[in-house]
């Protein structure tokens, strides 16, 4: 996991949104995770684990019927969740803006009975500067003969 209160500026972060259900939910789910000020959603669709490449550390992905990477938010929509009751979706996103943000919840609803609904814990995240890099060594010069 990630340290929230030491993102650099032009990190990229995986995000990882997984839940489980008390109760089989077979109707549909709406997915909305609202992006704190400093970070953007990096527009890379992970539906299958085939496509993760060296993200394949991710395990089984769930399925969602539409996705949406918007300015501030990630929104995903699923028909509900298998036998199992749980999902896993990823998304990434980049650090762009440094400062101190509130991280908002994430929200889970069933789009059949509004009543039923989940929600993550709201936080705080803070982007430092950029990493500093290192400056080249400059290469030996040969003495002229």
């Amino acid at each position: 996991p990630a340290n929230l209160k030491n993102i650099r500026a032009g990190d990229l972060l995986v995000v990882v949104l997984e839940g489980r259900a008390e109760r089989p939910q077979t109707g549909p789910l709406l997915l909305i995770d609202p992006l704190p000020a400093g970070l953007v959603v990096e527009n890379v669709r992970l539906a299958g684990s085939a496509q993760l490449g060296d993200l394949s550390w991710l395990g089984t992905l769930s399925e969602a019927a539409l996705v949406e990477f918007r300015d501030d938010r990630f929104v995903a929509a699923l028909d509900g969740m298998p036998d199992s009751g749980t999902f896993r979706l990823v998304y990434l996103a980049r650090a762009v803006t440094q400062g101190s943000f509130t991280l908002p919840s994430a929200r889970l609803d069933d789009l059949i009975d509004g009543g039923r609904y989940a929600r993550t814990a709201a936080g705080t995240l803070t982007v430092l500067p950029p990493a500093p890099v290192a400056a080249p060594v400059p290469a030996a010069v040969p003495p002229a003969p």
